[in-house]
Order: structure tokens, then sequence, then C-alpha cells
């Protein structure tokens, strides 16, 4: 015969095993979306720079290209090697033949200096946002430390090796 205690104990036991099972899973579960979160972000971030640099690259080849289509043909060789490798507004006016130059042509130096400053800026936001992300990630380091050095080194090694391979 079953004494009724024993069945309770059981039960108990089984219970709380279970609880603990799913409080540990749920704890697992936490830790990886967590994780996860700051790693797809630090490649969103990453990602979004590699693009905002890139498009100061294109901007400024353009107005380079531009510059060196445009530029007299008598201008002495290296003033025009100079200038044509400036990639600063400000600078490129400073040349003495600036003034002289295609409205065309200053247009699109100025408009090339606008839309830097907006890069500029959007990269310092991005740059931000970056840093709070790396704080983000080392306090999450420290908890998994306290908590559980094998999950911290796994962590490590994903966080560490982010690769934004999906970058559009």
């Amino acid at each position: 015969m079953i004494n009724t205690n024993h069945c309770l104990f059981l039960f108990v036991a089984l219970s709380l095993g279970t609880f603990c099972a799913c409080n540990s899973s749920d704890a697992a579960a936490a830790i990886d979306a967590e994780g996860q979160e700051l790693r797809t972000a630090a490649c969103r971030y990453r990602c979004q720079m590699d693009e905002l640099h890139q498009a100061s690259k294109v901007l400024w080849d353009s107005v380079t290209l531009h510059l060196s289509n445009t530029l007299p043909s008598d201008m002495p060789a290296d003033e025009r090697k100079n200038m044509v490798a400036v990639r600063n507004t400000a600078l490129i006016q400073m040349f003495e033949i600036y003034p002289t130059l295609d409205s065309s042509i200053q247009q699109a130096v100025e408009n090339a200096g606008l839309r830097d400053v907006e890069i500029a800026q959007q990269m310092r936001t991005l740059k931000d946002s970056l840093d709070t992300n790396e704080a983000g990630i080392q306090a999450f380091m420290g908890k998994l430390e306290a908590n559980s050095p094998e999950q911290a080194a796994a962590w490590r090694n994903k966080l560490v090796q982010v690769t934004c391979a999906n970058c559009q």
C-alpha cells in the first residue's frame, strides 16, 4: 500500500524538479535572448557605419571626378593633384583658382560640404549608439562571469567575433 505521505513527497519533489528545470531553461533562454539582441544591435550599428563611410566616399569621389574634369588644363600638375585629393570643402575653397571655377563645380563642392556635415553628424550619433551597445555588452558579460563562467566564455566568442555578413 502506498503511503499518502510518500505520494505527497514524490509529488512535491517532482514539481520542484520541474519548476527548477523550467526556471533554469527560462534563465538560459533569457540570457540567449539578451545576448542575441546585443549582438544583433552591434551588427546593425556596424553595418550602418559602413554605409555612412561608403556614402562619404561616393560623395567625395563624385566631387573629385567633377573637379578633375573641370580644372583648367594649364593648371600646375602639383596644384591640380592636391586640389583633387582634398576631401574638404573649406580646404578646396582655399585654392587660389577656386573663385574662377565654373559655378556648377563650386555648387557641387558646397553641396558636398553640407552633405558631409550631415554624414559626420550621423556617424557621431551612431558612435554613441555603438558605445551604449558596448557598455550593454560589458554589463551582460559581467553578469555572466558572476553567474556562469562557461556561458560567459561562449558568449565572449560570439560577441567578439561579430560578423555582419548580412549587411545590405
